[in-house]
């Protein structure tokens, strides 16, 4: 096994709000934040940890 993954790529049931208080994405282990609204091409944005995963499997591939 070259390498395991313990996060989810997103947690549909935890969208991320604007406001810290009610932002769900805050307990996701996803590692892209889950938008919500339906004039977005694409439902969910880049984490840090999407990025990090990204560039390190980029490297090593």
């Amino acid at each position: 096994m070259d390498s395991a993954f313990v996060c989810p790529f997103a947690s549909y049931h935890l969208p991320h709000r604007d406001d810290p208080r009610a932002d769900l994405d805050r307990a996701s282990y996803g590692v892209v934040k889950v938008l919500t609204g339906a004039d977005r091409d694409v439902p969910w944005e880049p984490e840090a940890a999407f990025t990090a995963l990204a560039e390190y499997y980029g490297r090593t591939a």
